[in-house]
Parts: structure tokens; sequence; C-alpha cells
């Protein structure tokens, strides 16, 4: 019995959903928190995003030798663009931790009144020692969900809706139309095509040649300790140890 499979039974969820799924209504209570979370996490990125280009313009415009009037806008926006994403990247932990900790804690309060139900007749099947892990790290797991599987996706969408329209409004609307369909690509295709690869299933290891020695796994190309002769008739003769020069 896990932390996760617990949980999404006493909140009253289908057992046949999406672990994943099923956790998520932990995360009523404090869905505030969480939309501050992506908030903080959006703003943090917008200010990554807009410092590298206003600090790619001021370095194009200073280089033109212009007057300090002319560059005092995009100095001032260096500063803070720098500032506020220090700021929110730590309003951004603080709350997503927050979150975490929170729906950790009330899952755990779960798991335990299970177990309280289910002891000692239903627990027979497990052994200490795996029940103990499964109350432990099956369990503190679950904050991976709301720190890395919520927010930064998220984020990631209101960042790049931003930047498309940002681009579209000031510089043309096939540039947007391009900056669209590149976040597109980048963002849905790539991992979809890295989700599909690895449940491939792995194929075959390559056959040796007959008559050569199997391979050892004291000796691997680029190391010199030892080279490999082949094919071999005796496995004492397998091996050939350089001689010194």
């Amino acid at each position: 019995m896990s932390g996760t499979g617990t949980a999404a039974r006493d909140a009253g969820l289908p057992a046949g959903a999406n672990p994943l799924l099923r956790l998520l209504p932990l995360a009523r209570p404090v869905r505030g928190r969480l939309v501050l979370a992506v908030l903080a996490a959006a703003a943090a990125t917008g200010c990554g995003v807009a410092l590298l280009g206003v600090s790619g313009f001021l370095l194009a415009r200073a280089s033109q030798h212009p007057s300090i009037l002319a560059i005092t806008g995009a100095v001032v926006a260096v500063r803070a663009f720098s500032v506020g994403r220090g700021v929110f990247r730590y309003a951004e932990r603080l709350c997503s931790h927050d979150v975490a900790f929170r729906v950790l804690a009330d899952l755990r309060v779960r798991v335990y009144r299970r177990l309280e139900r289910l002891a000692p007749a239903g627990l027979h099947a497990f052994r200490s020692g795996d029940l103990l892990a499964r109350l432990v790290s099956d369990v503190d797991a679950t904050q991976e969900l709301f720190l890395r599987g919520i927010g930064p996706p998220l984020a990631a969408v209101v960042v790049a809706a931003g930047a498309v329209a940002a681009v579209w409004l000031l510089i043309a609307a096939p540039a947007g139309i391009m900056l669209a369909a590149g976040m597109a690509a980048g963002g849905l295709l790539v991992p979809w095509l890295a989700y599909a690869r690895a449940r491939r299933p792995p194929g075959a290891p390559p056959a040796r040649a007959a008559g050569s020695a199997p391979a050892s796994p004291m000796c691997w190309p680029g190391r010199p300790t030892c080279t490999r002769s082949a094919p071999a008739t005796r496995p004492w003769t397998a091996w050939r140890w350089p001689t010194a020069t």
C-alpha cells in the first residue's frame, strides 16, 4: 500500500485514475498559494527573458557611442529585471515549498489514518522494512509533483504566451506566429518524441563473432592497461599486456 494510493482513496477519487491526477485534489485547500507560486515563477522567468533582450539591446546601442540619455532607460531596465528575477524566484520557492509541505503533512495524516484502520490484521502481507520505506519514501516523493510537476510547466505556458503577444504587438504578426510555432515544437513535440523513445523496448545486444572471446569488464576501449587480441583459442592467451618501451 503506497501513500499515493491511500491518499487517492481517501480523497474519494476512483481507484483506476492516474496516481498523479488523484493527488491534485489534495491541493484544493492551498490553491491560492499554488497560484501565487505559478505567477511568481512566471514573473521570474519573464524577467530573465526580458533581461536577456534588454541587455543585448544595451550592448548593441552602447557600441554606437550615443549620449547617456539615449541608454538610460535600458540601464534602468537591466537593473530592475536583475533584481526582479531574484525577488520573484525567491517568492516562487517560498510559495511552492509551502504548498508542497502542507500537502505532504495532510498526506501523512491520511496515510496513518488508513494504516490505523488496517493494522494489525491488514498488514500481515507487508514486511516491516517495505512498509517503512513506503511510508517514508513514497509519501515524500509526492512533493515533487507540486514543486516540479505543476508550477514550472504552467509558468512556462504563461511566459510563452506573453512572449508571443509581445512579439506580435511590438514587432510583427508573422514573427509572433513563428515564435509560437517554435515554442510549440520545443515544448510539446520534443518531449513527446523523448517519451515515445523512452517507451520503446530496448533492442537485443549485438551477437558476438564466432570464435571470439567474451568481453572482460577489466578492459574497455581507451583503457591503457591491456589490449584485446582476437580470435582466441585459449583463455590465457586472450589478453596481451603492453610491453615497456
